[in-house]
């Protein structure tokens, strides 16, 4: 049998078992589709994203710092991105091992009196563990800043106050518009500056990226549901060829030729399905990248991601051909998709991990796979994502064939 009548015979055989593979992949599209949804309805609109919430407890006595905080909390462009909650120490200390605050700060009695007069008295901050996620960085951030800024002000008043005594003039009063100057200046941050969002991850958007994540975790899946295919539980057809002059390398390139466009058929349908519904409906899909895309930008999206998919085959290709047994496979499968696509970002975005895990997942097969599909999307392909696709794509399906050209000398 030569290489093409063999590959004629694999593609027979899966058009053969394609519709008990469809129904199956049906089922788990649905499964993906509504988890995505439940997901993304969390993150539907940027009002219902959550807050950091900040605690403050100690001697809020003091006019000028009671005046400071409601003014914060009420006018400050930062009351969209943290709550600050005025709470007793020990309610604070409660809701922070809670975790229903981040942190807070213990303001020191006397502490507006230090401040003026040239005392030691400092703000802490208490949180409930060493820094490590972008809340805690972004608070400690915020902490600094605002300590910088108080400190200031308050040598500023200071002077203005001993200027104004030298000089006969009212120290309290020019203390009062100085310090309604400083508040003023504090509070209209928003008119000097813009706020660009960047999005989660390579700049997409929440729904862009769960959209992502969703198409890998279904290739993940998809090794599953294509058991019926690359299972083999009789090798006999392999002996037979490679007696024939058919050797290892022609047999896992046609085997995977074949695997990978069945994929592709199936991807290429499901693309075409969800555009044409997108397109009739006219259906707000929450999804910016998705705005205004029709059927053709769907179905070349699918083409522009074939390297990912190429990554994915033959990732499935190499663990059908190492394991022996069916259950072994299952259970592999069912790791890679869940473990895999965990801590590659598919069901959180990986900025939730630490930076060195952060930094293995995206080295390894499905986080360069989904990192292509994000850049992809976000029409900013790197090189570098290219060739590490083609790179592990070449890499496993060089492992397939030596491992059956292993088995097939050790069966002679």
């Amino acid at each position: 049998m030569t290489p093409v009548k063999y590959l004629s015979a694999r593609l027979k055989r899966s058009v053969r078992l394609y519709p008990v593979i469809f129904a199956v992949t049906v089922l788990l599209i649905a499964a993906i589709i509504l988890a995505g949804v439940l997901i993304l309805g969390s993150y539907r609109s940027s009002d219902e994203t959550k807050k950091l919430e900040l605690g403050i407890t100690g001697d809020l006595s003091d006019d000028y710092l009671s005046a400071g905080i409601s003014a914060v909390k009420r006018l400050d462009s930062s009351r969209f991105t943290i709550d600050f909650k005025e709470l007793e120490e020990e309610e604070a200390k409660r809701e922070l091992m809670d975790l229903s605050i981040d942190g807070f700060l213990r303001i020191p009695t006397g502490f507006m009196d230090s401040m003026f007069y040239g005392g030691d008295l400092q703000v802490t901050y208490v949180a409930r563990r060493a820094p490590t996620t972008f809340s805690s960085f972004l608070i400690l951030e915020i902490a600094d800043a605002a300590s910088k800024i108080v400190t200031e002000s308050a040598n500023a008043l200071n002077v203005i106050n001993d200027v104004a005594k030298d000089n006969g003039l009212n120290g309290n009063k020019l203390e009062d518009v100085l310090y309604n100057e400083y508040l003023g200046f504090a509070l209209v941050r928003n008119e000097v500056s813009d706020i660009e969002y960047i999005g989660v991850s390579e700049g997409l958007t929440i729904g862009g990226y769960y959209a992502c994540a969703v198409l890998v975790f279904f290739l993940l899946m998809w090794g599953i549901s294509s058991h019926g295919i690359l299972f083999k539980k009789d090798r006999s057809i392999e002996k037979l060829l490679y007696s024939n002059g058919v050797k290892s390398v022609r047999q896992v390139l046609c085997e995977y030729v074949g695997y990978f466009l069945l994929t592709l058929f199936t991807l290429a349908v499901i693309m075409a399905i969800v555009g044409s519904a997108v397109t009739l409906s006219r259906v707000d899909t929450g999804i910016e990248e998705l705005s205004g895309a029709g059927l053709y930008d769907f179905l070349s999206f699918t083409v522009k991601i074939i390297p990912a998919v190429l990554l994915m085959t033959a990732l499935h290709t190499l663990v059908y051909e190492a394991l022996p047994s069916r259950v072994s496979v299952i259970i592999t499968e069912f790791l890679l998709a869940v473990g895999g696509g965990y801590i590659s970002g598919c069901f959180y975005p990986d900025h939730f991990f630490p930076v060195s895990l952060q930094k293995a997942a995206s080295v390894l097969p499905i986080g360069v796979s989904f990192r292509f599909v994000k850049e992809t999307l976000a029409s900013e392909l790197s090189d570098t994502a290219i060739v590490a696709a083609a790179a592990y794509s070449l890499l496993f399906l060089a492992l397939t064939a030596a491992i059956r050209q292993y088995r097939m000398a050790g069966e002679k």
